[in-house]
C-alpha cells in the first residue's frame, strides 16, 4: 500500500525531529501559551527547574519546581502562589502531584497529556500549548 510506505518512510524523521526538539530544550525553558477552556489565558515561564504560571490580566501567579523524569515527562511541586490561599487549597496543592507527558513538538507547539498523581488518571487532559501567544477568535 502507497501509504503504508509513505508512512514508514516519514516515521524516522518524524520521530528524529521530535528527540532534537526534546534534546534542544525547546519545552524545557522559555515562555509558553496555553487557553485551557475558559477565556484566560495562562502564560507558562519555565527557566531551568521552576516553572511560573500567569495568567494574563490577573495578579495570580503560582510558582512550581519542575523536575524532567525523562527527556519529555516532568513532575510538578506546588511551591507558593502570590495570591492568599486557603489552608485547605494549600494542603491540596501539597499532596498531589501534577504529572505531564509531551507527546508530540510541531514548530509552534506541543501536545501534552497529564493529570494530578497519574498521566492517564480519570481527570487526565490532552492539550496543546503553543510557543508563540495566539490570536483569540
Amino acid at each position: 500500500n502507497y501509504c503504508n510506505t509513505l508512512i514508514s518512510f516519514f516515521f524516522p524523521f518524524i520521530l528524529a525531529a521530535q528527540a532534537k526538539a526534546f534534546k534542544d530544550n525547546k519545552i524545557k525553558n522559555g515562555t509558553f501559551y496555553f487557553r485551557p477552556n475558559t477565556d484566560r489565558e495562562l502564560i507558562i515561564i519555565r527557566n531551568g527547574s521552576v516553572q511560573k504560571e500567569v495568567f494574563a490580566g490577573k495578579k495570580d501567579t503560582s510558582v512550581w519546581r519542575i523536575t524532567w523524569t525523562n527527556a519529555s515527562s516532568y513532575k510538578l511541586k506546588f511551591i507558593r502562589k502570590d495570591t492568599a490561599i486557603s489552608q485547605e487549597e494549600k494542603s491540596f496543592y501539597n499532596v498531589h502531584i501534577p504529572l505531564v507527558r509531551v507527546l508530540s513538538v510541531g514548530n509552534d507547539y506541543y501536545i501534552f497529556t497529564g493529570d494530578l498523581d497519574s498521566i492517564k488518571g480519570p481527570g487526565s487532559i490532552t492539550d496543546t500549548i503553543w510557543f508563540k501567544r495566539q490570536i483569540k477568535r
